[in-house]
């Protein structure tokens, strides 16, 4: 079977499977299957069937109302299409890491607050598809996806998302409407997309206020940012653990591309067209003031200042 897009994949659904119940006459004794958990898992077991009879490629079990996932290991080797959407999953399932050539992921309407970490396993993965489900954060998972073209995680309880989508060089559609994002990350802005979807967030002007913070860095963060920036662990053999588990925990300023530590200064500055959207606001951490103002005096746009410089 020569591989597809998404949308054009047809996937086995419960109306062929109607038919097939009807033509065996699968309903004619109602007392044998009157536990509804039982009736779910039989549909799901000839959504199996069904499956592996043209190949094993496609496998929808969407808006079956399950809560776990039927077995999946005859499916590892061939399964490349995944529709678990309008489901009752409380967790993400696990088993799908499994699932070594799956490109296209659908997860629409499941009751998840969370995607564990393993979502990296899936190498081959595509199409991401988890919206309208209860998420307040993405795992650092996501973005190692090497191959991700489309991510839709709209209509979720997303505030914030990583600097790591830079990773996602492939992604070429992103959809983040029906959030809270008050702004994107600084990182999205090396991405190449040619499809952007962002209403419905806290993007408006009048709530940058609230979700900046210029404020004094703690004394802490000034310390662990200047023994990074000199390098100083070179010249003391022994530092103590709790030192080190600051130190480790430096990350890089968004604009100087120096040290930072803790938050930093937090700031929305927008570009004025990138994706086709004017006026496009993106979040900065900075490492002290005097990074901050000579970012803001910078005059040019905020992807050639950055990376292109």
């Amino acid at each position: 079977m020569m591989k597809q897009d998404a949308e054009s994949v047809k996937a086995p659904g419960k109306d062929s499977l109607h038919q097939l119940h009807k033509s065996q006459h699968f309903w004619n004794s109602d007392s044998i299957y009157k536990d509804q958990s039982k009736i779910l898992e039989t549909y799901c077991e000839l959504a199996m069937l069904e499956c592996l009879v043209h190949g094993g490629h496609a496998l929808s079990l969407k808006a079956y109302f399950i809560s776990k996932l039927p077995d999946l290991s005859p499916l590892y080797d061939t399964l490349f299409y995944l529709n678990l959407s309008f489901n009752e999953f409380r967790q993400f399932p696990t088993e799908v890491y499994r699932l070594e050539h799956l490109e296209f992921l659908k997860f629409r309407n499941n009751p998840i607050r969370d995607i564990p970490f393993g979502i990296h396993n899936l190498k081959k993965l595509r199409t991401l598809i988890v919206s309208f489900c209860s998420l307040s954060s993405l795992p650092d998972g996501v973005f190692l996806l090497p191959y991700l073209q489309a991510l839709d995680v709209s209509y979720n309880n997303l505030t914030s998302l990583s600097n790591d989508i830079s990773n996602l060089r492939a992604l070429e559609f992103l959809n983040v409407e029906g959030n809270s994002l008050p702004a994107l990350p600084c990182g999205a802005l090396k991405l190449k997309l040619k499809q952007l979807r962002v209403s419905n967030n806290h993007m408006h002007p009048l709530f940058w206020g609230e979700n900046t913070h210029i404020q004094p860095q703690s004394l802490l963060d000034l310390a662990a940012m200047a023994f990074a920036k000199k390098s100083l662990f070179l010249y003391y053999a022994d530092i103590p653990s709790e030192a080190k588990e600051i130190l480790q925990k430096v990350k890089v300023c968004d604009c100087c591309r120096g040290a930072l530590s803790g938050e930093g200064l937090r700031f929305i500055r927008p570009c004025e067209k990138i994706f086709g959207i004017r006026k496009l606001p993106f979040m900065f951490h900075t490492c002290s003031p005097s990074c901050y103002k000579s970012f803001m005096s910078q005059t040019e746009s905020l992807t050639k200042h950055l990376y292109e410089s």
